[in-house]
């Protein structure tokens, strides 16, 4: 049996520093895709690792309430996934692609909030969603360094959340 705790802190290492200035070598580069795959396969079992392979960072599972703008319009809605680039709003409702809008993430246990902009970049693809449920794949966009930060501290949180309840 794998030590998910070690693995988890050995990948943020590495993502933290692939995402900063230094990069990686070649070395480094493939060990984090490898721990990536390996987290993938943790949280989200069905995902083909072709899928994984493409994607920036692991999505992890999450069960967070949050609200979004758009068109003027303010909805309320469940996310169910996050990763350091995006998330994944399940709503009956998605919004068209390419679509921008305005999120704000609450994090119960400290009663904060988290505000960035997204831009709808899928649709009704989550993974795990039954087939009756829809929603969207949103990437965030023009992250200041705090919101980026308030993003990287959340995903961290929510990856060790996961790894315990697993």
């Amino acid at each position: 049996m794998r030590n998910m705790p070690a693995l988890f802190r050995e990948y943020m290492t590495l993502d933290q520093r692939r995402a900063g200035a230094e990069g990686l070598s070649i070395a480094e580069f493939k060990r984090w895709s490898d721990l990536k795959r390996v987290l993938g396969r943790e949280f989200q079992p069905g995902v083909q690792d072709s899928k994984q392979d493409r994607r920036g960072s692991v999505r992890v599972p999450v069960r967070l309430r949050m609200g979004f703008e758009s068109y003027g319009e303010i909805r309320e809605s469940l996310m169910t996934n996050l990763s350091r680039g995006g998330l994944f709003v399940a709503t009956p409702n998605p919004l068209p692609m390419g679509a921008t809008l305005h999120l704000r993430i609450r994090i119960e246990e400290s009663q904060q909030e988290v505000e960035v902009e997204g831009e709808v970049a899928s649709l009704n693809s989550g993974p795990g969603l039954l087939d009756e449920e829809l929603g969207m794949g949103v990437r965030f966009i023009r992250l200041s360094d705090a919101q980026q930060k308030a993003v990287d501290d959340l995903y961290e949180r929510s990856m060790r959340r996961a790894l315990e309840s697993n």
